[in-house]
Protein backbone atom coordinates (compact mmCIF):
# COMPACT_ATOMS: atom_id res chain seq x y z
CA UNK A 1 0.00 0.00 0.00
CA UNK A 2 3.10 2.34 0.45
CA UNK A 3 4.52 1.78 -2.27
CA UNK A 4 1.20 2.87 -4.50
CA UNK A 5 0.86 5.88 -2.78
CA UNK A 6 4.40 6.81 -2.79
CA UNK A 7 4.18 6.19 -6.46
CA UNK A 8 1.41 7.88 -7.01
CA UNK A 9 2.78 11.01 -5.48
CA UNK A 10 5.87 10.67 -7.32
CA UNK A 11 3.89 10.66 -10.44
CA UNK A 12 2.05 13.66 -9.04
CA UNK A 13 4.66 15.78 -7.97
CA UNK A 14 7.10 14.87 -11.15
CA UNK A 15 3.98 15.77 -13.95
CA UNK A 16 3.33 19.14 -12.12
CA UNK A 17 6.99 19.83 -12.05
CA UNK A 18 7.57 19.09 -15.62
CA UNK A 19 3.90 21.11 -16.63
CA UNK A 20 5.36 24.05 -14.78
CA UNK A 21 8.95 23.94 -16.15
CA UNK A 22 7.18 23.51 -19.91
CA UNK A 23 5.19 26.38 -19.20
CA UNK A 24 7.43 28.95 -18.19
CA UNK A 25 10.70 30.17 -20.16
CA UNK A 26 12.91 27.94 -18.31
CA UNK A 27 12.52 24.38 -18.19
CA UNK A 28 15.67 23.54 -16.25
CA UNK A 29 13.96 24.21 -12.67
CA UNK A 30 11.31 22.11 -13.25
CA UNK A 31 13.26 19.15 -15.36
CA UNK A 32 15.48 19.18 -12.19
CA UNK A 33 12.47 18.28 -9.66
CA UNK A 34 10.93 15.85 -12.06
CA UNK A 35 14.21 13.88 -12.15
CA UNK A 36 14.90 13.81 -8.58
CA UNK A 37 10.96 12.68 -7.63
CA UNK A 38 11.91 9.83 -9.31
CA UNK A 39 15.35 9.53 -8.42
CA UNK A 40 14.05 9.55 -4.56
CA UNK A 41 11.78 7.37 -5.46
CA UNK A 42 14.20 4.98 -7.03
CA UNK A 43 16.57 5.29 -4.04
CA UNK A 44 13.85 4.44 -1.70
CA UNK A 45 12.28 1.20 -3.29
CA UNK A 46 16.41 0.15 -3.47
CA UNK A 47 16.78 0.97 0.10
CA UNK A 48 13.69 -1.03 1.21
CA UNK A 49 15.32 -3.98 -1.06
CA UNK A 50 18.85 -4.13 0.99
CA UNK A 51 16.80 -3.82 4.19
CA UNK A 52 14.70 -6.69 3.36
CA UNK A 53 17.72 -8.77 2.28
CA UNK A 54 19.92 -7.86 5.53
CA UNK A 55 17.22 -8.77 7.84
CA UNK A 56 16.72 -12.43 5.93
CA UNK A 57 20.63 -12.87 6.15
CA UNK A 58 20.96 -11.81 9.75
CA UNK A 59 18.08 -14.63 10.17
CA UNK A 60 19.30 -17.27 8.19
CA UNK A 61 22.54 -16.98 10.96
CA UNK A 62 20.55 -16.85 13.76
CA UNK A 63 18.62 -20.23 12.62
CA UNK A 64 22.23 -21.87 11.69
CA UNK A 65 23.24 -20.51 15.20
CA UNK A 66 20.40 -22.29 16.72
CA UNK A 67 20.39 -25.59 14.66
CA UNK A 68 24.17 -26.38 15.62
CA UNK A 69 23.60 -25.46 19.78
CA UNK A 70 20.49 -28.06 19.43
CA UNK A 71 22.87 -30.57 17.83
CA UNK A 72 25.41 -30.23 20.38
Amino acid sequence: MGFLIRLFLTGIVSFIAMMSGMGSGNIIPGAIIGFGAWGLFIWWVASKDSKKRKQREREQLLEEYLRRQLRK
